[in-house]
């Protein structure tokens, strides 16, 4: 999430770039660097406190790291569920309120939980995480990473609940499809 924007001009060709500071889903604070060509093609995408996600390169400058953006992405919440591929026999859902978002001490532990479910064989089947975050009118599914994917998923979703988000297994993702309507009906039911 974007919580700094400052728009500079280059002292070379006076064009301008973008100074940002960011923070992650765990709460980290990262500086960012937009230089001219990336901030021309992100430029209307910078807005305070608004999800992205963010492509880039890390550097370290001054011992500190920084990004130099490449490109930016917003995540749109107004969007429906889009075309995001369920595979497998069972998923694990969590329903994440947009507003919680912003708690990076929330997201931080929700962080932790998945990486200490997730585990480190690659022989075991993991169960992959999907987030459906969700406002008071629109909500978005949400694949999480592969290294996220839960080899012990019942007791991370004991967990995840117990730090206050709604959590579910799904046995069969595509009742989770065929359920939309259910769902938007009713967003705050995973």
């Amino acid at each position: 999430m974007l919580q700094e924007v400052k728009i500079t001009q280059t002292k070379k060709d006076n064009k301008s770039m973008a100074i940002l500071k960011v923070s992650g889903i765990d709460g980290t604070q990262v500086a960012a660097v937009a230089f001219t060509d990336a901030y021309e093609k992100v430029k209307d995408l910078l807005a305070i406190n608004v999800p992205i996600i963010m492509e880039g390169k890390v550097n370290r400058r001054d011992e500190e790291l920084q990004i130099v953006v490449e490109g930016i992405e917003v995540i749109d919440l107004s969007l429906d569920f889009g075309e995001e591929e369920i595979t497998g026999d069972k998923i694990a859902l969590i329903h994440i309120p947009i507003d919680m978002l912003a708690d990076q001490r929330q997201m931080q532990q929700l962080q932790t939980i998945l990486e200490e479910y997730a585990g480190n064989n690659a022989e075991i089947v993991k169960t992959p995480v999907y987030a459906l975050i969700a406002s008071a009118t629109s909500q978005r599914l949400v694949k999480f990473g592969e290294q996220f994917a839960l080899a012990s998923e019942d007791k991370a979703v004991a967990r995840i609940s117990h730090l206050g988000f709604m959590a579910k297994i799904r046995s069969r993702p595509t009742e989770l499809l065929l359920s939309r309507a259910v769902i938007e009906a009713e967003p705050s039911r995973i």
